[in-house]
């Protein structure tokens, strides 16, 4: 109004998507705000994307500017593959050859990884800007870097110990509520090793996530529901990342698809259906880091799914993927 601007909200990270707000009606502006009220509140309680960090890992100094994009429209959750077919891209004292560059694919920056330090440097900074990270190691499959460096299969026994000593080293370093342990693409024909690492990881006080379809260990996990074809299983609670690889993406009607998907498949949030991630997974070798964002639509992608998920959608609109509504066409009401 006249007298200025006036933010008001219940809770700290209500203020800040408030002057994300605000930010957006200044646009390059910054003399004057148009008169208005404005009355908002998301509609999933988790907004999210995801990195393949494993494949395709990027500088920390890369990741805090996708970090402050992600803030600016009100994404709330960093999800990081640390750990996939060429290599753990986490720091290991207990068993520091998962480092080693000779145990990482030599053509997907051998040798990387990310040290505690900077891991909590990132969790920290998303945390300044009202975002939490869920870390994921997939196991017990995409780890042929664990197979190279132990001669052993994950779900042998010997396996099963020294990824136990690999979680637990993570857990006394990295503190967080969650942690995704993966089980997608592989045949788990070790029937305990699902209940061992979910005792395990729960017995650290973090949450479980598996991916959906993949072994459901039990009816407590948290399951991130990745293809077209998955539904949720009854009474678990599911995330959404259904047809939303960016790097699949054509660059024009791509990101108008994901703003025309209706997440999780409901209107808004419930106490099952916690919201939706969108997953960027560059499977090639993308050469220079910045090329990430190059080769594929990362942030047109991001920028539709952040309204989506935020608002919610009352329909799927699927005829509207591959084409550019009129102006007389309601459906971005």
């Amino acid at each position: 109004g006249e007298k200025g601007v006036e933010i008001a909200a219940s809770a700290p990270a209500g203020l800040f998507y408030g002057v994300q707000t605000l930010r957006q009606l200044l646009g390059d502006d910054v003399a004057s705000v148009p008169f208005c009220s404005i009355e908002d509140s998301p509609a999933f309680n988790i907004r999210g994307f995801m990195h393949d960090l494993g494949r395709n890992p990027q500088d920390v100094d890369l990741l805090k500017r996708f970090i402050d994009v992600m803030a600016q429209y009100k994404l709330n959750v960093f999800h990081m593959h640390l750990a996939d077919y060429p290599g753990y891209r986490i720091e290991c004292k207990k068993h520091p050859a998962l480092n080693k560059a000779e145990n990482m694919r030599e053509t997907r920056r051998p040798g990387f990884f990310y040290t505690y330090a900077q891991l909590n440097d990132i969790i920290r900074y998303c945390a300044e800007r009202n975002i939490m990270v869920i870390p994921e190691i997939d196991m017990p499959g995409h780890s042929k870097y664990f197979n190279k460096t132990f001669g052993v299969d994950m779900q042998d026994p010997k396996g099963m110990e020294i990824l136990s000593d690999m979680v637990n080293e993570f857990c006394d370093n990295v503190d967080l509520p969650y942690l995704h342990i993966g089980s997608d693409e592989v045949r788990v024909r070790n029937r305990g090793f699902m209940p061992h690492m979910v005792k395990l990881v729960r017995s650290r006080c973090k949450d479980v996530l598996v991916w959906r379809p993949g072994h459901l260990p039990d009816h407590d996990v948290i399951t991130q529901m990745w293809t077209g074809q998955a539904r949720p299983a009854g009474g678990v609670r599911y995330i959404d990342s259904q047809a939303n690889y960016i790097n699949h993406m054509d660059p024009f009607s791509g990101p108008l698809r994901a703003f025309m998907q209706q997440p999780c498949r409901v209107p808004e949030g419930t106490d099952l259906a916690l919201g939706g991630i969108l997953c960027h997974w560059p499977d090639d070798n993308v050469g220079e880091q910045l090329n990430v964002y190059r080769q594929s639509p990362v942030m047109p992608a991001l920028v539709a799914y952040a309204e989506r998920i935020w608002r919610g959608a009352q329909h799927n609109r699927e005829d509207a993927w591959a084409k550019l509504p009129s102006k007389e066409d309601s459906v971005f009401e």
